[in-house]
């Protein structure tokens, strides 16, 4: 039987109390015992499967996985297990998730009313497309009243908006087809790249690997180990892609004796702000201290360019409706005014 997929508020939370009885000093497998007591009879079969799974010698990350835990968070567990602090692990994770799950609730939020107005005025367009504007032009035609050119293209307009209106789902439906079948199976540098190309996904893009990379490194480097084999950690994780091809690509540079902050310099993918961060923190020997604290800066600073994308979303929504609407209000009484003006 197929397993059923945590959702993410319920990922955060198990994570969050699973990070604060490992920080009261709980094991592993004491706190997941004592989280199994507070879960829904399905999540406590999975759970207890996990334990079981746990006690013959497997790693965290990988019965996470199992449970299908977002991606994002694998990798916080791979690098605990290997040199990490796992209560820190758990409730950094959590606080990703916790994240993600309050920005998806405010742009579902933002967009469920605009939705709903977007809705009903594709209905009131094909109402008047299909009763009133062929009633119109019949009556135009009967009392032998010309049209004015700005009636002219505001009919003509209001006539083709319901067809662009459906030309754009279908290829919205078509580029969500194209994501997922297509853009997703590329390799995931050269997903990054394209995603590169969009103007704000860029600036969101960079600060999100950015972080990801900040945040991991620093976890690595104060678990005692040198930038060659926090690098060489990074290689060997399975959960993401981009950051094993990447891991891998640095170390060879390394190896060729290039300096760590240039090669970061160059690298596209990341604030340029990283790469002083590195030779900063090289320079004084606080190289793990100076990533984390630019990792929570960075944190803040994603979440500041979320909000201020859905503050701009709702404005131009509203803004669109408003002109149909005006639109089809001023079709309505031009043609009134004209025949009135002819009697």
């Amino acid at each position: 039987m197929k397993k059923q997929i945590w959702k993410l508020k319920d990922q955060a939370l198990f994570l969050q109390r699973l990070g604060d009885l490992l920080g009261k000093g709980y094991s592993l497998l004491q706190a997941l015992e004592f989280l199994h007591l507070q879960m829904s009879l399905r999540e406590q079969q999975q759970l207890m499967k996990s334990v079981d799974e746990l006690k013959k010698g497997a790693a965290l990350h990988d019965v996470l996985k199992e449970l299908y835990f977002h991606r994002d968070v694998l990798a916080y567990f791979f690098y605990a297990h290997n040199h990490g602090d796992l209560s820190f692990a758990c409730k950094r994770a959590a606080l990703i998730l916790q994240k993600k799950v309050a920005y998806q609730t405010q742009l579902s939020k933002i967009a469920r009313y605009p939705l709903f107005l977007v809705t009903f005025l594709f209905f009131i367009l094909l109402f008047f497309n299909m009763i009133l504007l062929p009633q119109f032009q019949t009556l135009f035609e009967t009392m032998n009243v010309s049209t004015s050119s700005f009636t002219v293209v505001v009919f003509f307009l209001l006539r083709t908006f319901p067809s662009m209106f459906v030309i754009f789902i279908v290829f919205l439906l078509l580029f969500l087809l194209y994501y997922h079948y297509f853009f997703c199976k590329l390799p995931q540098k050269q997903q990054v790249q394209y995603k590169l190309l969009i103007p704000y996904v860029r600036t969101i893009v960079r600060i999100m690997y950015t972080y990801y990379f900040s945040s991991q490194f620093s976890s690595l480097l104060q678990g005692g180990l040198s930038v060659t084999e926090s690098l060489a950690i990074m290689n060997k994780q399975r959960h993401h892609t981009f950051f094993r091809e990447e891991a891998k690509e640095l170390m060879e540079l390394l190896k060729e004796g290039r300096d760590f902050s240039e090669l970061m310099a160059n690298r596209t993918y990341y604030e340029q702000d990283i790469s002083y961060i590195i030779a900063h923190g090289q320079a004084n020997g606080t190289l793990s201290i100076e990533l984390e604290d630019y990792s929570e800066y960075l944190l803040e600073k994603l979440e500041q360019k979320l909000k201020a994308g859905m503050a701009v979303i709702q404005p131009v929504v509203y803004g669109s409706i408003a002109v149909i609407v005006i639109m089809v209000y001023i079709a309505m009484l031009i043609p009134m005014f004209q025949l009135l003006g002819s009697i």
